[in-house]
């Protein structure tokens, strides 16, 4: 999973596809509460290679401040590593009273 822009919205220079945009965040935040709630670790790796790559999009476009496409880096690298062995990112689930248990 890279962290590599389509080239969807490159080159608009005007607002006309700022609704499409938006659409494309709508759908990302979705990502994320579904991948919050999915039990299929196979599930969960589809949608988080789609958030990934809706962030990396969302990032490049220069229509949104310098300051929320740094942000959307910064999440675009979570997103992208989460899970990963060693990090610490790596899942983790809560038993019956609110506490984390580590999967490994």
């Amino acid at each position: 999973m890279t962290c590599n822009a389509t080239q969807a919205f490159e080159g608009q220079a005007d607002d006309s596809q700022l609704p499409a945009l938006e659409a494309v965040l709508a759908g990302t935040l979705a990502l994320m509460t579904s991948h919050a709630e999915a039990g299929s670790a196979g599930r969960r790796l589809a949608m988080r290679a789609r958030i990934v790559s809706n962030i990396d999009l969302l990032m490049r476009d220069e229509r949104l401040s310098p300051a929320l496409r740094l942000s959307l880096g910064q999440l675009c690298v979570h997103w992208k590593y989460m899970g990963a062995p060693g990090s610490d990112l790596a899942p983790q689930r809560l038993d019956g009273h609110g506490e984390r248990l580590s999967m490994h």
